[in-house]
């Protein structure tokens, strides 16, 4: 999932779908243990995530970047998963 503005792209295998809301906001409503914020523009299902890179995940064929502030629970979700 991706934030844009004041709305969110949701990625799915064959679609994308445009959610008029934050990005905090639809990780509080979907609250699911796959998902992790990656970036303050990203939020990712772990069950996609293919490599974990030291600034930057790889969903597939898409490279995401990985905040600093974000780093340190998305290896510690990483590992459990």
């Amino acid at each position: 999932m991706e934030a844009d503005d004041n709305s969110c792209t949701l990625h799915t295998a064959d679609r994308r779908y445009i959610v008029f809301s934050s990005l905090a906001a639809m990780e509080e409503r979907l609250a699911s243990p796959h998902l992790v914020r990656i970036h303050r523009s990203y939020l990712v299902d772990l069950r996609r995530v293919t490599s974990l890179r030291e600034r930057a995940v790889q969903v597939g064929e898409q490279l995401l970047p990985v905040g600093r502030t974000h780093r340190r629970e998305l290896v510690r979700r990483w590992k459990v998963r």
